[in-house]
């Protein structure tokens, strides 16, 4: 699976539909002066894959996203990205090449805070399109696979343990252990039922007997 284009609708600096199509598989460049809107395109792909702390695009305030906070008629930011999903080796969990050779995901936020996903053109909730991005190692709220500034230098000051946490989130296994702690959570939490159950079974329905 690989991307096949973005479209920035709305977000930031970009007020009209701008759209980056025929990416390579290979290698892309984003080249401009300063303040053209580069680093702009990766906060998009950061927002579109599901980020919750604004701070990691340099916003502090939702409005903040849309283009002049909404004070020029735009009152709605939306970016989608497409995917290719043509090669079997790469493409992600429960979504074959034959069945889904074309993934879609989306988000939109507008004035007011109220925002939606999106999955192949339906509104889909967060967690599905997180779920979605992780079952191929990318979880953009540790997103490792971005280097961004100043990232080599907090790599180099890292202890042991942060860099195992870091190899473990890259090769997709953080994701697991996360879905696996739920579980066992959620397990304990229904063996507290049926032992109240029991005891109560035992004092109360008991001796009635």
């Amino acid at each position: 699976m690989r991307v096949k284009s973005i479209v920035i609708d709305g977000f930031k600096s970009y007020a009209h539909r701008k759209e980056l199509a025929d990416l390579s598989p290979h290698f892309n460049a984003i080249t401009g002066l300063n303040g053209s809107g580069k680093s702009n395109i990766f906060d998009a792909i950061c927002f579109v894959m599901g980020i919750t702390n604004l701070k990691k695009v340099r916003a502090e305030d939702p409005r903040e996203l849309i283009f002049r906070a909404g004070t020029t008629g735009v009152h709605a930011a939306r970016v989608t990205m497409e995917f290719l999903n043509d090669d079997p080796a790469t493409a992600p969990p429960g979504y074959s090449c034959e069945d889904y050779p074309v993934i879609t995901v989306g988000r939109q936020i507008k004035l007011g805070g109220k925002q939606q996903f999106f999955f192949n053109n339906t509104v889909s909730m967060q967690s599905k399109v997180k779920r979605f991005f992780e079952s191929i190692s990318l979880n953009v709220d540790n997103p490792h696979f971005m280097v961004l500034q100043g990232t080599v230098h907090k790599l180099i000051g890292m202890r042991s343990q942060d860099i195992l946490a870091l190899v473990e989130e890259a090769v997709g296994t953080k994701a697991f252990d996360h879905r696996r702690r739920t579980a066992e959570a959620l397990i304990r939490g229904k063996e507290r039922k049926m032992k109240e159950i029991d005891d109560n079974l035992e004092t109360q329905i008991g001796p009635m007997l």
